[in-house]
């Protein structure tokens, strides 16, 4: 008897999906299904990470709280001694003892303003000590002018007001204490140390 091709075609594809819905390694010999000798068994009840070939983040769940960071603190340095709408004022904030006059920890530059006193701002600082030193450089050249031994010949100030004699004050001198989540303020008072240079210098 010849079939219609639409009955074949259901006939056909139903033992194709009878094959392919119970692959012959699916069936033990009791007749259920029973996995390939190679497949990894899945443990589904919990297991920590040591018993597991996993890393604990793919096992175990991650710790979310994290400590909250202190609040930042800020130091608002404004300077004197300048001359309105001259020159530029530059500040070096150092951190540490070990910094000091020798590597600043941060730096600012201000145009000195037509009307009224250039400040300098240092936001987002962790609590701690610090130690500014602020120096006018009145011909704009990006650095400080200095003379016979290294003396500044450009007005020169330090934090807590400290005045060099015959060397720099030293950290513990210009220490400023800024507290977690505060804006400490100062002024600093720029003022020549030497001679006026000569023009032939």
């Amino acid at each position: 008897m010849t079939l219609p091709i639409s009955t074949f075609s259901a006939r056909a594809l139903c033992a194709v999906t009878l094959l392919v819905a119970v692959p012959s390694w699916a069936m033990g010999p009791d007749g259920q299904h029973a996995a390939p000798a190679d497949a990894v068994p899945v443990d589904t009840a919990p297991a920590d990470a040591a018993s597991t070939n996993m890393t604990p983040t793919d096992t175990a769940p991650t710790n979310t709280t994290q400590e909250s960071e202190p609040p930042k603190a800020a130091l608002d340095v404004e300077l004197s001694g300048t001359e309105p709408g001259e020159g530029t004022v530059r500040v070096n904030l150092y951190a540490s003892e070990e910094s000091f006059l020798e590597q600043e920890d941060a730096q600012a530059a201000v145009d000195v303003p037509a009307d009224g006193a250039p400040v300098v701002i240092f936001e987002d600082l962790a609590p701690g000590t610090y130690a500014v030193v602020a120096y006018y450089d009145v011909n704009q050249n990006g650095k400080l002018d200095r003379g016979l031994f290294g003396v500044p010949l450009e007005p020169i100030g330090f934090s807590n007001g400290a005045v060099p004699v015959l060397s720099a004050p030293d950290f513990e001198e210009t220490a400023v204490t800024v507290e977690e989540g505060a804006s400490q303020a100062i002024s600093i008072a720029l003022k020549k140390l030497a001679p006026t240079r000569r023009a032939d210098s």
